[in-house]
This record gives structure tokens, sequence and C-alpha cells, in this order.
């Protein structure tokens, strides 16, 4: 497949006519390096159709426009619509290089500042030439987290709402019982659909290749289908009902949080009874 590297960037067409973006090189990579950093890179996908290409995601914030040049040399003379999942920083980053083209943006995860914005809850659609993107509400990682799924042709882009081998669920009130009803809805809704290509928020962590830094007890994804989605559905059930494996998990400096697993899930959380992580950003 296609690839090449832009400054800080590199792009790889994963499937003709889809590319991954993400802030990593190979000089650059992502994960753990030797000096101690680790480069938690975020994924902005281009899907090219005849006339449109459609970005999801804008990824980590930098103070160039390096990302825009990256999806113009895709785009060539091509129309460019932005779709956002959620509106943490590592999938906004680089929303001022875009304010030129129409953003879609989810109703319940609001961003600020976005000059053609186009507000689009569950039930919508995203029409570009020939596909078509159904608007699913993905609800658990944020409030109003979305995933986009194009049913021709097989593509579920998903952001953070169901990791991208772990997801956190930590910034709602009552999360577990919110994400079993959303994964209920999104399995329905995918009908049992086979060879669906997951376009997940931080493709890295499926661990295509091997990345250091990431938990040697957390699941590798290197082809994620939709067991995925299942295993996260009895992993629910088995952390509400207390039988679900463990390990250690830290973030934001809170001590009472748990990393769950089950097949190739991972549910990284509070504990039951305890309350939710309140991001700066949100208060």
């Amino acid at each position: 497949m296609n690839y090449f590297e832009h400054k800080q960037y590199s792009a790889q067409e994963i499937r003709q006519g889809i590319w991954h973006i993400h802030d990593a090189t190979q000089n650059n990579i992502a994960g753990a390096h030797e000096d101690g950093s680790f480069n938690n890179t975020s994924s902005v996908y281009v899907i090219e159709d005849e006339s449109q290409v459609l970005v999801i995601d804008l990824g980590n914030p930098y103070e160039d426009n390096h990302l825009r040049e990256i999806v113009n040399m895709i785009a060539k003379d091509r129309g460019i619509q932005v779709a956002i999942t959620h509106h943490h920083f590592d999938h906004i980053g680089a929303l001022s290089q875009f304010q030129d083209c129409p953003i879609y943006v989810p109703k319940n995860d609001p961003i600020n500042d976005v000059k053609h914005q186009v507000i689009i809850d569950e039930g919508d659609t995203i029409q570009l030439d020939h596909l078509c993107f159904e608007v699913l509400d993905a609800k658990g990682h944020t409030t109003g987290s979305l995933a986009f799924y194009e049913r021709n042709q097989g593509i579920l882009a998903t952001g953070d709402a169901f990791g991208s081998s772990y997801v956190w669920l930590l910034f709602m009130p009552d999360v577990l019982n919110v994400y079993q009803q959303t994964l209920d809805k999104i399995l329905r809704q995918l009908n049992h659909a086979q060879n669906i290509l997951f376009l997940c928020g931080h493709r890295y962590q499926q661990q295509i290749t091997t990345v250091k830094g990431i938990h040697p007890l957390s699941p590798k994804n290197p082809n994620m289908d939709i067991q995925y989605l299942k295993d996260m559905r009895v992993l629910v059930d088995q952390i509400l009902d207390g039988t679900a494996k463990s390990h250690e998990f830290q973030a934001f400096g809170r001590q009472d949080l748990k990393a769950y697993t089950y097949g190739c899930a991972e549910i990284d959380t509070y504990l039951p009874g305890h309350s939710p992580i309140i991001l700066e950003e949100e208060k």
C-alpha cells in the first residue's frame, strides 16, 4: 500500500481510497522511546470519493499547518469535509487548519469556534458522491461520542468510542450501564456484519506491529473485527457482576481505576461506586 511522510506525520493507504494519518514517522515512532518519552499518536483518516474527501478527526494540536498540507496532497483538487467523533483535544487539534471546510460536530459534544459547523446526531447521514456514512450514537467514552458507518463498504470509524484495543470509560457517571446500552444498540445496527474495517482513534494501540510501552496484559487487535465489540459486551457484564479479570491502571493521578480484560477487549474505568473524572475543559 502507498506510504509517505510529511513533517511530523506519516500517511498510509490501508485500503484503496482510505488513508490513515498519524503524528509518527520512522524516526519518531508511536509508543515509548528510549529517552523515556511516549509518543501517543492520534489517528486521522481521509476517505476518498469522486469529487470529495472526508476527513475523520483532526488529531493532536500543533502550531503549524502540516496536517492540512498532507490532506491536500491526498485530496488534490477535490472538496474536503471533516467529521469529528468527539470533542477531546487530541481529536480536534488541527481544527484551525480546516475552518474553510464544512465540519460535522456531535450535537452532545459541542465544540467552540467552528466557522462552518454542521451539527449531527444519531440517525443523520454524511453523504459524499457514492459513499454514505450513517451517524451512530456511541456514548460512553464521552457523552456525545459518535461513530460513522458506511454500510455498503463495511467502514466503521469509531474515534475513541470503543478504544483501539482498550477503551477509557472514565468521564461519565454510571458509565458501564450507559456503555452496555451503547454496545447493544451498535451490535444490532451492525447486524452481525463481517469484514468491517475499524477506523479507530489511536490505531497504533491495535499493535499491528509491536509497540513499546503498552501494558503486556493489554490485548492486541491487528485484525480487529466485530468479535472485539462482542467481547466488550461480555466484559461489561463481568465488571458489573464482579467476575472480570483486572490489572492495575492509573491516570489523572487517580488510584481508584482498574483495567479489565476479556478476550480481545479491555475497559479502563473507575471502581464501582466511585466518581468519574471531570476534565478541565468540561468544568
